[in-house]
């Protein structure tokens, strides 16, 4: 058994490497949070000409908020990718969102990604930010 894990592992790798796409980290671009009481909602920005093809993000945001402070994401209806997932880990202070697809994601270089909503019963605030490299895109133009 371990050895067809090993080898389904080294196919996937494979697979991967021979696909023509590229990935990059979003340097210089802007998460734009705009708060509406216990949501805020997230736009993404990228610079002039770079969001051609791109058909998938990972986007990771670190959070203090309260103990039982829970913590999700609603994606935007129009968003296209048809894999659209998110991930909140607690113990570590992150809640990464990812999406995917075969569709282009950005329009003129921005993307309208969903709303974080923060719920819990302790009162207290919840402190989102984005650090630098906390963003990952990938050009499947060629794919």
């Amino acid at each position: 058994m371990k050895k067809f894990v090993s080898s389904l592992l080294a196919a996937i790798m494979l697979l991967a490497l021979a696909l023509p796409v590229s990935a990059f980290a979003g340097e210089n671009a802007q998460v734009e949070f705009t708060a509406e009481g216990d949501r805020a909602a997230v736009r993404l920005q990228l610079p002039a000409n770079t969001g051609k093809g791109i058909t998938a993000l990972q986007l990771t945001f670190q959070v203090t908020a309260p103990a039982d402070a829970q913590l999700d994401f609603d994606f935007a209806d129009d968003l296209p990718g048809s894999v659209q997932q998110v991930r909140y880990q607690a113990q570590q202070g992150t809640l990464t969102i990812y999406v995917a697809g075969t569709a282009q994601l950005f329009s003129q270089d921005q993307a309208y990604l969903g709303q974080l909503v923060a719920s819990g019963d302790q009162e207290g605030d919840v402190v989102v930010k984005v650090e630098q490299n906390a963003l990952r895109l990938v050009n499947g133009v060629n794919v």
